[in-house]
């Protein structure tokens, strides 16, 4: 493995590292600031649910279909009179994540 490999490595690691320490605060700050708390686009509810329990939020891994290896991460709300759900990617967590620890 190349050291260039090697730290690609390290902060994929890192990353995922982040993204399994997510709070409940963290996301509720994530949406209000990207205006996502709004009404259920199938029944009108606005009262939404983190899946989660005691620990914190829980991250879906989704497997890629067309790599074998490949995965994204999301972070999903539900609608409490309904059920349906929101999914946010972990990539996009990340980066505001990020950029909010370096301010």
């Amino acid at each position: 493995m190349t050291d260039e490999e090697i730290t690609e490595q390290t902060a994929e690691t890192k990353q995922l590292a982040r993204l399994k320490a997510v709070t409940f605060d963290e996301l509720d700050a994530f949406y209000e600031e990207m205006g996502t708390e709004n009404t259920c686009n199938i029944c009108g509810s606005d009262v939404w649910t983190h899946v989660g329990d005691g620990e914190g939020p829980v991250s879906l891994r989704l497997p890629a279909f067309n790599r074998d290896t490949a995965f994204a991460l999301a972070f999903v709300i539900h609608c409490n009179k309904c059920g349906h759900m929101r999914f946010t990617i972990g990539s996009t967590l990340l980066d505001w994540l990020q950029n909010r620890e370096h301010q």
